[in-house]
């Protein structure tokens, strides 16, 4: 009993940073999110047991539903996984969040689809991918980023990789 008693601990604390990554909300998205009442983004909660689990491991103290992105050296922007729960039906899309001429755009990068099967949503999560070089999986061509980059990943499936470049959005994919 007592060893369950610890597993249980341990599971609250791994949990206790994500979950409060995604209730500190950037006051940008909280203004966005006024403007999609029906949506709101990818929570630690929102995540199956393994994929929760998988996510504390590689993204430990970050929201699966907001990552805080420098797309282009002009400053914060904001990649949102945002779902929107509907009867049987749990939807999804990824949108970009930022300010320009002094007003907030979202832009959709990838658009709403259904992320909930049988009786359980898997939700894509979002996170931010440093610059580097990187690799399609398909192709084999390379994208060198000088900023940030938005991955969208499906945990233990696939991830697309969104990038700006030349004032608008690229995309690979990097993992199957």
């Amino acid at each position: 009993m007592r060893a369950f008693f610890i597993s249980l601990l341990t599971l609250f604390a791994a949990c206790a940073s994500a979950i409060a990554a995604c209730e500190n909300v950037p006051i940008e998205v909280q203004e966005y999110l006024r403007s999609e009442p029906d949506w709101s983004f990818v929570d630690v909660k929102d995540l199956v047991a393994d994929d929760r689990s998988l996510w504390k491991r590689a993204h430990d103290g970050h929201c699966p539903g907001i990552a805080i992105v420098d797309l282009d050296g002009m400053g914060q922007s904001y990649a949102l996984a945002l779902l929107r729960a509907s009867g049987r039906q749990t939807i999804e899309k990824l949108v970009v969040v930022r300010r320009q001429s002094g007003r907030l755009t979202g832009q959709v990068l990838d658009p709403p689809m259904r992320v909930k099967h049988e009786d359980a949503a898997a939700p894509f999560v979002v996170w931010r991918a440093g610059p580097d070089t990187y690799r399609d999986l398909m192709s084999g061509r390379q994208v060198t980023l000088a900023h940030d980059g938005i991955v969208y990943q499906k945990m233990e499936a696939m991830a697309t990789m969104y990038y700006f470049s030349n004032g608008g959005f690229g995309s690979i994919s990097t993992s199957e």
